[in-house]
């Protein structure tokens, strides 16, 4: 891991010719002399995959060219190592406008020697080029970020070769700051090493869910399929599907601040798709699941809303099957008033907005995730939040947030 340079983690410097030492003449002639003499068969598992070099980034792979760059002309392939991996930490410029090509910039040309490319540990927040950019903002965990993620794997995905893998470091964590997990366990503040500091609470981020939008969608072994990656600006587009080719998943991210209507056109797709059942994440949604809607001749036609990322499956698919997950509420996201839980009045919605709320009129929202009340993770900012909200009042008036109760704490 990273062995490229000392850290202030445990590990060790191997690099250069005692990297290349190492995997050609001990650690791979020994997976494969253990796999011919059945060794691993015998304990009931396949023989392990070498993974290499699990750089920092980018730059650092120039230490293992030797050993990566080490290909057999007879088989294309190098004879011991079965996956190239990186993590991606000082090197995100690499894939922050679009899609790289290897031989171009840092991105070396040996990697299409290797079936398998993967992206092994990544995260940062804020100017997202270093990992040690400042993560205590809220807007760093709201849609625009989530967004951010959704474009940046995606031009991993699609590069030339794309990467088949792509690993968040962390997925659920407590160290470190805001900004390191995708959900993010309280804590007490105090030192980790006096023994357990979580409090059972928890912040889910929004890049949880935009990020959703492509993990959740497209399965291990699913293939990559051509599709317009930008038809306009601000639009990106993925598609993959099954290996046994009848579910696919096609998804678009719109990070433009207005809403794009697209025409699809499913050409070569499996015959009998009649309809298509979308799944969205906006500043306001996460996972809404969308259905009916038509598939005429192989084509549809959708609007993506502005900030957002939708994925398409076929409405006769497995994906389609998943639930939505729009009841789940937290502070990152908005709450829009048409999308109340309940109200004590005779409110009419109109044009995404609700009309009708007079004196002591409420209306409600459930369900929503405060976690330890910290929008920033801050552990001296707990309790600490505040509201906007956008009202068009008639007659004036005073507009109350109160939590629990119509007569609970303001």
């Amino acid at each position: 891991n990273e062995s490229e340079a000392q850290h202030g983690y445990s590990g060790i410097v191997l690099r250069g010719d005692a990297f290349k030492e190492f995997i050609e003449s001990y650690l791979g002639p020994a997976i494969k002399r253990a796999e011919e003499q059945g060794r691993f068969a015998e304990v009931g598992m396949s023989a392990p995959k070498l993974v290499a070099p699990e750089t920092t980034n980018l730059s650092a792979l120039s230490y293992y060219v030797s050993t990566m760059n080490n290909i057999n002309p007879d088989t294309g392939r190098h004879d011991y190592i079965d996956v190239f991996s990186t993590h991606l930490y000082g090197s995100a410029n690499v894939f922050n406008n679009g899609p790289a090509t290897a031989g171009t910039g840092q991105y070396p040309a040996y990697v299409r020697y290797y079936d398998r490319i993967w992206q092994t540990e990544y995260m940062t927040q804020s100017g997202r080029s270093d990992a040690a950019q400042p993560t205590q903002i809220y807007s760093n965990q709201t849609i625009d970020d989530g967004l951010y993620w959704t474009r940046f794997i995606s031009n991993t995905l699609t590069s030339d070769p794309g990467f088949n893998a792509y690993l968040w470091w962390w997925p659920v964590a407590n160290n470190g700051a805001d900004g390191s997990d995708l959900i993010r366990l309280c804590h007490s503040g105090q030192p980790q090493g006096i023994g357990e500091t979580t409090n059972g609470l928890y912040r889910v981020f929004k890049r949880f869910y935009t990020i959703g939008q492509i993990s959740r969608f497209i399965d291990p072994g699913y293939i990559r399929i051509e599709a317009t990656r930008a038809p306009v600006s601000g639009v990106t587009i993925i598609a993959y599907k099954a290996p046994d080719g009848n579910d696919f998943s096609i998804v678009v991210t719109n990070e433009a601040s207005a809403d794009v209507t697209l025409d699809f056109d499913l050409k070569d797709f499996p015959a009998g798709i009649t309809g298509m059942t979308a799944f969205r994440t906006s500043s306001s949604e996460n996972h809404k699941k969308l259905t009916g809607i038509a598939v005429n001749n192989k084509k549809f036609t959708a609007t993506i809303p502005a900030k957002s990322v939708v994925t398409f499956v076929p409405e006769n698919g497995e994906k389609a099957k998943l639930p939505g997950l729009n009841h789940k509420r937290d502070i990152f996201s908005n709450l829009q008033a048409e999308d109340n839980d309940g109200t004590n009045a005779d409110i009419v919605v109109s044009n995404g907005a609700v009309y009708g709320l007079g004196n002591n009129d409420y209306i409600k929202f459930a369900n929503i995730n405060f976690a330890d009340g910290s929008a920033n993770g801050g552990i001296v900012r707990r309790h600490i939040l505040s509201m906007t909200a956008v009202v068009a009042p008639i007659d004036g008036g005073l507009l109350e947030v109160r939590v629990g109760s119509p007569t609970g704490k303001v």
